[in-house]
């Protein structure tokens, strides 16, 4: 009986020492800690540090037990415990506080070592966790050593989880065509799903992988704590399968677009929770995920362009369009836009002048308000102006397309006039040449006609005219043919094999040519009004006796009569739009 009482008392007296050693140990001296807990290792990657063997000469952390007032570390035990090291810092991340340190050596860390345990904290807070672990091998002429760093959260008293299930940040892709975004480009968007007392001095890092053709595009998108989300748009290449509906309604433009990725086909994310609390950074992974980037169909609803016109009371230029889904339905187009840019076209004899004190104005229209009509103003009257009306749309994909013309404001100056020479000699058929006028002579000028003939009719005549060539024959054109077609008993079908059958040229358009000029402003081809002139009012009969006085030279009716007319009216057909 009295030895067990000496063996009861000897062994409460090796507990007190091992007590208060262990106290002292924990009560080391600053220069000690700063020893202890400075490294110039980073910190390794949290998502793979548990059950991961960095090093195997070093202990290792291998599992974090957490419940709502203690955590418990559980590690390997490498090498001989005599010549090892283990330091343990608790960090309070909502008020930065540092815990005591746990430092353990010799007889301490050999009756702990591989579990640790740290107690008396809060239920549902967060904290940081530093470990560090020394090895020495060698007698200690090799030192290794092993840093990593956790981020944790309590659970709460009742031993439900922390977080309550739902967790704290949320990262999700879209493909987005609300406010302006377009559907073609992947929206990112990571947030916050708690609130903010719940993450005191926590941030959100998210690591983005983009996998394209031959190579890997990397991206961070970083939400502090003070933020509730933050999005990232990424823009793609895509291919575009565009089919616009047949509709009874001419009014309505319906396309049916498929998007599909080009270069980019998969992405991936992962999330980390970061707390940064005296220059140590603890992280947690929050959530990861991959997603293929597939195919998308959508549909939207288009503005026509109408027409336009120039008002001479007010020099206003109006353009006419017509967007059916909304005037008629009520329905905004809340993502369309309108830009007019006018560029006056110079009309100088000089030349050089293209360019010079060229007066050029835009604006651009929001569509928001259903407003089918738009005003120009500024124009000048006596003047042509190249017109460009663009309309465009930022959603559900980008989407624009272009108009250019060239307005009149009452110039008197036809950019082309048409000079027929006709003949009666059998052996000469009349013909017919294409002028640009001095005035236009320092711009490109582009003219399309019409074919005579519907025998020609795929045949559309094209040429262009400048300041080194601003005349053409068009001995393509079957002056003759048309002429004698429509009005057999002309004189100039009376002469001997310039009679034709009237089987011969199926008239195209009641015997009138018909054309387009088009003039080049800054690289860019802006298009003229649709004219025409009637031959048989343009070509007059051949007089009986007509004479050309050319210094004392007279001479009869058989020699060439040049008739020239300058296309100085309005055209007989309204604008081709």
């Amino acid at each position: 009986m009295e030895f067990n009482l000496i063996n009861f008392k000897l062994k409460n007296i090796i507990i007190f020492c091992l007590f208060v050693w262990l106290k002292m140990s924990q009560t080391i001296s600053d220069e000690e800690q700063l020893q202890l807990f400075s490294s110039t290792f980073p910190p390794p990657s949290p998502i793979v540090n548990i059950n991961n063997k960095v090093n195997e000469l070093v202990d290792q952390i291998e599992s974090i037990d957490v419940s709502s007032n203690q955590i418990i570390i559980i590690t390997t035990r490498q090498g001989p415990p005599d010549m090892a090291r283990v330091a343990i810092q608790v960090v309070d991340i909502e008020s930065g506080e540092v815990l005591p340190h746990m430092n353990l050596t010799g007889i301490l860390l050999l009756l702990t070592r591989g579990k640790y345990t740290i107690n008396w904290l809060q239920p549902n807070h967060w904290y940081g966790v530093y470990f560090r672990a020394e090895q020495r091998y060698g007698g200690g002429t090799a030192i290794y050593a092993n840093e990593e760093f956790y981020l944790l959260k309590t659970k709460k008293a009742e031993g439900i989880n922390g977080e309550g299930g739902k967790p704290i940040i949320s990262f999700r892709s879209s493909r987005n065509q609300e406010n302006g975004h377009s559907l073609e480009n992947l929206i990112l968007t990571i947030k916050w799903e708690q609130p903010k007392e719940e993450r005191q001095n926590l941030d959100a890092l998210a690591n983005i992988t983009l996998f394209c053709n031959n190579q890997i595009n990397y991206r961070q998108l970083k939400l502090n704590g003070k933020e509730e989300n933050k999005s990232l748009e990424i823009y793609l290449d895509n291919y575009f399968e565009i089919n616009e509906e047949k509709n009874k309604n001419i009014n309505n433009r319906e396309i049916n677009v498929l998007i599909s990725p080009k270069n980019c086909t998969r992405i991936c994310w992962n999330v980390e929770l970061i707390a940064e609390i005296n220059l140590k950074i603890f992280r947690r992974a929050a959530t990861q995920n991959c997603e293929e980037l597939g195919k998308i169909n959508t549909k939207t609803f288009l503005r026509n362009f109408v027409g336009y016109e120039f008002n001479n009371k007010n020099n206003k230029l109006i353009i006419y369009t017509n967007y059916s889904e909304g005037v008629n339905k009520g329905n905004n187009e809340l993502n369309g836009y309108v830009k007019i840019t006018v560029n006056e076209v110079l009309q100088e004899e000089n030349e050089g002048n293209e360019g010079k004190n060229q007066t050029s104005f835009n604006k651009t229209f929001s569509t928001e308000n259903n407003e089918n009509n738009f005003v120009m103003e500024g124009l000048e009257k006596g003047k042509y102006y190249a017109v460009q009306y663009t309309y465009g749309k930022t959603s559900p994909f980008v989407y624009e397309e272009s108009h250019r013309f060239l307005v009149n404001t009452g110039s008197t100056n036809e950019p082309l006039i048409w000079q027929f020479n006709l003949t009666n000699e059998k052996e000469i058929k009349p013909n017919v040449i294409a002028t640009a006028i001095l005035l236009f002579k320092n711009y490109e000028l582009g003219v399309d006609i019409e074919p005579l003939c519907k025998a020609d009719d795929k045949n559309l005549l094209h040429f262009w005219l400048d300041k080194n060539q601003n005349k053409k024959e068009l001995s393509e054109l079957n002056i003759l043919d048309a002429l004698c077609t429509i009005s057999p008993k002309h004189s100039i079908c009376q002469i001997p094999g310039n009679a034709v059958m009237i089987k011969g040229c199926l008239i195209n358009n009641s015997g009138n040519l018909c054309w387009i000029s088009s003039i080049v402003v800054n690289e860019k081809l802006y298009a003229g009004e649709r004219k025409c002139l009637s031959l048989i009012n343009s070509i007059p009969q051949l007089p009986q006796t007509t004479t050309i006085i050319g210094g004392n030279l007279k001479t009869q009716s058989n020699l060439i009569l040049r008739y020239y007319i300058s296309i100085l009216y309005k055209p007989q057909s309204k604008k081709s739009f």
